[in-house]
């Protein structure tokens, strides 16, 4: 008997002995193979009694690892019997090898065994007990488990029972991205710890894992909320870097930096650590953690990437030779405010730490490992105690690099300086900005992946801006650039420096400023140049090596330095550390890990309910919008009816009024005539008194009459305009009385119609065919939708098989997968630290470019939360902070003053919001003021988004940010005014991430919360008007000011501020400040009343359209997808479109037949002010059309594929649009030349149905664009009667550029995803190529273009054939270049690649099919060649010949001016939108 106590392994299969095993395990086994389980059991308790039994079937597939966790299991629990998962779980796709399905499982399955009402009979460990006893048929009640960290491959036998909460748990597990994608791990488990900063870090735990293939690694981070402490807010474990934790830890008391020790920290480690197998602990960092970290008592390793814990001050420049690292040099750098990520300023408390971590490592026996000699001295410097430690010097490994060519300069060009790495803080970011603010010339800079903090130098001349790149591509980037000189600038101590290691690798001469680790391996090494970390220094030696470059030159000839190999590197870590196998202890699963199982189930439950409840909501609420539509278009109709009535009635009493007035001026002016009459009378009868004595009795009797007479004149007069004024009277009680039963009448039928609507919808008719008009209604909708779908998918596949037919199955999959880009994700908004016992530090800038004023009456917590973000804020723009405290009651004079940086200011009395406001700016500095709210919190990158506003439109006078409630919902985009002064929050309580809220756009005003206006322009306004003081509307009142000033309020939906709306005023507008909103707004109406009812939209009006108020037409455009204008000519076209529609005034709505997010594309659309739309807002294209389609004035298509499938939807939902198909170019006449030139009847018969599509699609739209005269003139023949006009290239002129004798080479750019690009391509290196160079011979050919195949990508290897591939900037090469090339040999349309170097003075060859319409004129404006010998020629006689590359230069330029300017452009789409319908 075989005394092991390994199980025996026991086979069984329904087919008996006549089938093997597929697996090899070396365990003993059992003769022959049983037909049952049972038969299986007896025949190894018979064979081998006494012993544990694995029971396989034949086929099944288990590994050696999981055959040792199985035991494990049973050896951890009182289990009978323990099954691994099998193929009946239905966990893993059957494509799935075992192997990966088992890492799998082993990554995110329990480590623990649950009781389960079965077994597996494709694989289970059998207790040899029990076995015996099943053998024998007795019946005994059997205690057995399911181990879900355990997969067997084999046959899908019928499960035992309901595989319980830990299998469905793994099912949700399984759904992550890559969580199918571990592969199997081998060998000793080495836990490795560290923080989630990445960088160096990261990368050297990336690199000792790849490399080791005789280890496994576990990866145990600290992480925190960005880079905020507390930094140790929970623990996360890796078992890939690229795939998400498989188990993640929330602690209950974070740690901020390092903790002495902490209990819940040491309980995890120990779980880790006996559930995984863990042999051995490496230490990268103790940033978040606690130094229980090196109490586990197994073999461990600590890594110096840094002092900390030793020395809280990372970016400390100290020198340890000079240098002392005391309490008392630690208290001077906290009180000269050096920056320290960590929140404790505790001297002594970091000391305390520092013993606590010596003590520790010399009890516990840790081994230290430093990367350099450097890295060793500086630490035993801080803590000479740990000499006494073993230590090993173990410098990083990296990946091999092959040196790059050294660059070809000719005389007089610029100094090329590569500035590789991240430059932030004491990395070179301060030095750089001294150096580059003045840059001399003769010097040229790349920064190459600074990441952000580029920012401030993008877009100074001679300097570019590369923030990212993948590593992988390192030295292509670099052979692009071609340095003369590597430049590593910065005071910082390295304890290593990877950008050192490459640059030297590729031979890459480098001039470094940097202490440490970094100059003494230069000096051992005997390499490159150093220098004092002086700008001017720096600068001095880069003007020296500029203008003698001859030890440069040395430099680069000497051989590559030797530098670890990355097998290397981990050879010698497993001398270092050690880590012994060690089997993992697998426990029985208790009640409290059930319950957790089943917590986590219970949420992803309800986290699907929700979303189905949201989606659900959201169906009723369209219903419920749609309905409340119909009741509004019938009140409506009834409201404007009697409107009509009362507006008749209004002027008929006008005119009665007028009447009135008219007679009542007639009776004044007979009585004014009267009385002048009687006054004349009476002074003539004074003149003649003593003429008529003689005659008095004759007179009296005369002057009696005359009296009488005129008294019955007067009476008759008075009579008659009474009369007059009685008929009047009674024209007007008539013409009111009619016009009353005229309103009596309309609103009878108003109520009749009411009436007889409500009787039909009662009736039986109406019920009964209610059924069949939603059945039709639904039809049609539904067949139109699926019209759309059919004729997109035939497109799709039409487009598939040329694709295939063209490009090959391995292209067209490429570009299948990268279709739909990714969606942007929804980030979370983080929670503001409220709270006044936080330490923070403002910036203090000598000249700030923006004054931040914060107005303040009490809620000093939210202040302190508002500050707070502010200083993590991360913005490149210089601020300085305005704290105006409005005699607050709380502790905030006595706290606010105490902030390091803030300007803070105590008004002597309560001067209100605006006051408040206005005291601040008076003593602001900056070029800009920003008013904010203090119960805000700003969102990173807010104020750089806010102030470029204003460098993007220059007509900006005041711009707000997108203010956003603390639960996520969106609080205002930008305000609506309507014409009776009442306001509206644009987009309130809606979804901020939704397209309608997400564009740059003009608004009547922004609230006051967080908006920015040049200063000088706030001061020529006269500031806040005290007129609406204390508060409101004073905001409303600066932007229609700003507006009457002749320019533009704009909303920034990037620049994203947290607002607590109410928390220093309230809500209520009865009681305090608030109830000033209701008296202002009268206020604000009086003074502009005219313009409110001139300009803006009736109160109650649709928000949607108020938000448009100004615009002229709404234009919808689609494209197959979102323009990329840095790669190819017609997303250039496309951009310049849509900004031109945008300058002439309209509403411009754009989204992409794919219905991607393209990141950085997408969001310059909207910066541009396009309103773009994707998935998942744009939804089901049909439906959406239905909804928005009848706002539009006029819908333009690209592609013939495009427009094709939603024409029929265009043509039911937008009728009142005008329809422009535009063709780009025209697809059937390039695919004619294509079929023509490849002899290929195919795609002859696939050209003729294009032409068939689009001649049908240009006689069914309302108008078409061509891009040439050549087009037109083609498609005036074959439709005489269509509406076809030319909308070309839009390029703006560059200008000449260089002189030709700076430049050198010839250029190709063109994307490949084109086909004719690539036949030109093959066509240039093949066969013109070799003639230019036989004549020419150092002239270098640069491929220029993105999408490139596989056969493109290998002419780089060609001679004289250099392959850039996708070039963000082709600014330098259309600079540098002496000629472009354009050698296409078939194709249509206006070539962007000859505009493009047309414009940049960048003389061209070309073949006849590349000019095509393009009205040039050979020998003056191009040369045209179209074989491969008169190409040749053409090439080289221009490159030879400075005057005739003068002629075509100065032709090119005023070619592009001529036709292919914005001008041209402005001018076709303005008599469009003149012959449109006005809204």
């Amino acid at each position: 008997m075989d005394a092991t106590p390994l199980p025996v392994i026991s086979l069984w299969s329904p087919h008996g002995a006549t089938v093997t095993t597929r697996t090899r395990l070396a365990w003993q086994r059992v003769e022959g193979v049983a037909a049952s389980p049972l038969e299986a059991l007896r025949r190894a308790s018979q064979q081998c009694p006494g012993r544990d039994v694995l029971l396989l079937h034949v086929e099944a597939q288990l590994s050696a690892e999981g055959c040792d966790r199985l035991m494990a299991g049973l050896a951890g629990g009182h289990w009978d019997i323990v099954s691994p998962l099998d193929p009946s779980c239905g966990l893993y796709d059957p494509s799935i090898p075992t192997r990966q399905a088992d890492a799998a499982a082993w990554a995110w399955g329990e480590h623990q065994t649950f009781a389960w009402h079965g077994w597996s009979s494709v694989c289970s460990l059998w207790r040899a007990s029990v076995a015996a006893a099943s053998a024998s048929g007795q019946a005994l009640p059997l205690r057995t488990a399911l181990l879900p960290c355990v997969y067997a491959g084999g046959p899908n036998l019928p499960p035992a029972s309901s595989p319980g909460e830990a299998v469905e748990r793994l099912r949700d597990r399984l759904r992550a991205d890559k969580a199918h994608d571990m592969v199997p791990a081998l060998g000793p488990v080495v836990l490795h710890v560290m923080h989630a900063w990445g960088g160096g870090v990261e990368r050297f735990a990336r690199d000792l894992a790849e490399a080791d293939s005789e280890r496994q690694y576990l990866f145990l981070f600290a992480q925190g909320d960005q880079h905020f402490p507390p930094f140790g807010k929970r623990l996360c474990l890796h078992v890939d870097l690229d795939a998400p934790p498989v188990r993640t830890w929330a602690l209950s008391r974070p740690i901020d930096a390092c903790a002495l020790e902490s209990a819940e920290l040491g309980q995890i480690l120990a779980q880790i650590i006996e559930e995984w197998g863990v042999g051995a602990v490496l230490v990268s960092s103790l940033v978040g953690l606690a130094l229980d970290v090196l109490r586990t008592d197994l073999q461990t390793s600590l890594c110096f990437h840094d002092a900390f814990p030793l020395w809280p001050l990372l970016h400390d420049p100290r020198n340890p030779e000079t240098q002392p690292f005391d309490e008392s040099a630690l208290v001077e750098a906290f009180s000269s405010g050096a920056p320290c990520l960590f929140p404790s300023r505790d001297a002594q408390a970091w000391l305390a730490l520092r013993d606590a971590f010596v003590r520790t490592v010399l009890g516990r026996g840790v081994r230290l490992v430093a990367p350099s000699e450097f890295a060793r001295r500086r630490v035993l410097a801080i803590a000479p105690e740990l000499c006494g430690a073993p230590w090993d010097v173990q410098p990083h490994g990296i990946a091999p690099l092959t040196p790059v060519p050294p660059p070809s300069r000719t005389a007089g060009q610029p100094l090329r300086v590569l500035v590789p790495g991240h430059i932030h803080g004491g990395k070179g970011e301060q030095c750089l900005a001294a150096m580059l603010r003045d840059l001399p010339e003769g010097l040229e800079f790349f920064l190459l992946g600074c990441g952000n903090a580029g920012d401030p130098f993008e877009g100074l001349p001679r300097i570019t801006v590369i923030r990212e790149y993948q590593h992988s591509s390192l030295a292509g980037e670099v052979e692009r650039i071609a340095p003369d000189i590597a430049l590593l600038p910065g005071d910082v101590p390295e304890t290593f420096s990877y950008v050192l290691s490459e640059m030297l690798a590729l031979g890459v001469p480098v001039l470094c400023s940097r202490p440490g680790a970094t100059t003494e391996r230069m000096a051992e090494l005997g390499r490159g140049f150093s220098s004092t970390p002086e700008p001017n220094a720096l600068l001095a030696r880069l003007i020296e090596f500029s203008v003698d470059r001859a030890g440069l030159e040395a430099e680069r000839k000497l051989p590559p330095p030797a530098v670890p190999a990355l097998t290397e590197m981990a050879s010698a870590w497993r001398r270092i550390l050690p880590c012994a196998p060690a089997r993992p202890r697998l426990e029985s699963a208790g009640q409290a890990s059930l319950r957790m199982l089943h917590a986590e189930r219970l949420a992803v439950r309800s986290l699907d309910a929700l979303d189905t409840e949201r989606l659900t909501n959201r169906a009723l609420r369209d219903e419920l919008d749609s309905r409340t539509k119909w009741v509004r278009s019938i009140l409506d109709q009834a409201e404007q009816a009697e409107i009509g009535h009362v507006a008749r009635l209004a002027e008929a009493e006008r005119a009665h009024v007028a009447a009135l007035a008219e007679l009542n001026a007639k009776l004044a002016a007979s009585e004014t005539r009267q009385q002048r009459e009687r006054e004349d009378l009476e002074a003539r009868y004074h003149l003649e008194v003593s003429r008529l004595e003689r005659e008095l009795v004759e007179a009296q009797r005369h002057h009696g009459l005359e009296i009488e007479r005129l008294e019955a004149k007067r009476s008759t007069e008075l009579c008659m305009l009474k009369g007059e004024l009685s008929d009047a009277h009674g024209y007007y009680q008539r013409d009111v009385a009619d016009l009353a039963r005229q309103r009596d009448v309309a609103l009878r039928q108003r109520d009749d119609a009411l009436t007889e609507i409500a009787t039909l919808k009662r009736s039986r008719i109406w019920r009964a065919t209610e059924l069949p008009r939603r059945a039709a209604r639904d039809f049609r909708a539904r067949f139109l939708a699926a019209r759309y779908h059919a004729l997109h998918l035939r497109a799709l596949m039409k487009r598939g098989v040329h694709s295939l037919r063209t490009r090959g199955i391995r292209e067209t999959w490429q570009r299948l997968r990268t279709r739909r880009a990714a969606q942007p994700v929804n980030e979370a908004l983080p929670t503001a630290q409220v709270g006044v016992d936080c330490e923070l530090r403002l910036p203090e800038p000598l000249l700030p470019r923006a004054s931040i004023i914060i107005p303040v009456y009490g809620k000093l917590e939210f202040t302190m939360a508002c500050l707070q973000s502010l200083a993590r804020s991360g913005d490149a723009t210089s601020f300085e902070v305005i704290v105006v405290d409005d005699g607050s009651p709380d502790d905030t004079p006595h706290v606010l003053p105490g902030v390091p940086g803030l300007r803070y200011l105590r008004n002597a009395s309560n001067l209100g919001f605006v006051g408040a406001c206005n005291a601040g700016v008076a003593i602001a500095r900056g070029e800009f003021v920003v008013f904010l709210n203090n119960d805000t919190t700003v969102r990173p990158g807010w104020l750089d988004a806010l102030l470029s506003t204003f460098a993007k439109y220059p007509d900006t006078g005041l711009a707000g940010a997108k203010l956003v409630y603390p639960d996520g919902r969106l609080q205002e985009a930008g305000g609506i005014i309507f014409a009776d002064a009442s306001g509206w929050n644009y987009g309130r309580f809606e979804d901020p991430n939704h397209p309608r809220f997400n564009f740059v756009r003009e608004v009547d005003y922004c609230s006051g919360a967080a908006i920015a206006l040049p200063r000088r322009l706030f001061d020529k306004l006269g500031g806040f008007d005290d007129h609406y003081s204390p508060a409101y509307y004073e905001d409303t009142d600066l932007a229609m000011r700003v507006r009457r000033d002749g320019l533009k309020v704009r909303y920034q939906p990037a620049a994203e501020v947290v607002h607590h709306e109410g928390i220093t005023s309230g809500t209520d507008t009865r009681v305090g400040v608030k109830r000033h909103q209701i008296t202002n707004q009268a206020k604000f109406l009086a003074r502009w009343r005219d313009v409110l009812a001139a300009e803006h939209a009736p109160a109650g009006s649709n928000a949607n359209k108020a938000s448009e108020r100004g615009r002229a037409f709404k234009v919808l455009v689609l494209d197959a997808c979102t323009p990329t204008p840095d790669k190819d000519s017609g997303s250039l076209r496309m951009t310049a479109i849509l900004r031109l529609m945008r300058e002439l005034g309209c509403s411009v709505v754009f989204f992409p037949e794919n219905r991607a997010h393209d990141g950085r594309y997408t969001e310059a659309l909207q910066q541009m002010g396009v309103e773009a739309w994707w998935h998942p807002y744009l939804g089901d294209i049909p439906s959406w059309l239905a909804e928005h389609g009848p706002s539009f004035d006029l819908v333009i298509a690209s592609r013939h594929y495009v427009i094709e499938p939603v024409l029929p939807l265009l043509r039911t939902h937008a009728r009142r649009a005008h329809l422009v198909f535009d063709t780009v170019d025209l697809h059937y006449l390039r695919e004619l030349r294509e079929a023509s030139h490849a002899g290929n009847a195919s795609l002859q018969r696939r050209a003729e149905r294009t032409r068939h599509t689009e001649l049908a699609l240009i006689g069914s739209v309302d108008s078409t664009w061509v891009v040439s005269d050549a087009e037109l003139r083609l498609l005036q023949a074959e439709l005489p009667a269509a509406s076809v006009c030319i909308l070309s290239n839009i390029h703006e002129v560059n200008g000449p550029g260089r002189p030709r004798d700076e430049r050198t080479d010839i250029l190709f750019v063109g994307s490949y995803r084109h086909p004719p690009n690539v036949d030109a391509a093959n066509w240039l290196v093949g066969d013109i190529l070799p003639r230019i160079r036989d004549r020419l011979p150092g002239v270098r050919l640069h491929l220029v273009g993105g999408d490139a195949p596989e056969d493109v990508v290998a002419l780089g290897n060609q001679p004289g054939v250099v392959f850039h591939g996708y070039v963000p900037d082709l600014g330098p090469l259309l600079e540098g270049s002496r000629i472009g090339l354009a050698p296409l040999r078939y194709g249509a349309g206006v070539k962007g690649k000859v505009n493009q170097a047309l414009a940049h003075g960048l003389p061209v060859v070309a073949t006849t099919c590349a000019v095509e319409g393009m009205f040039l004129a050979d020998g003056d404006d191009v040369l045209v060649a179209d074989d491969s010998e008169a190409f040749a020629t053409a090439v080289v006689r221009l490159y030879e010949d400075p005057a005739l590359w003068a002629r075509l230069a100065e032709g090119g330029l005023e070619n592009t001016r001529k036709h292919f300017s914005s001008e041209a452009a402005r001018e076709t789409l303005r008599t469009l939108l003149a012959s449109l319908r006005p809204r």
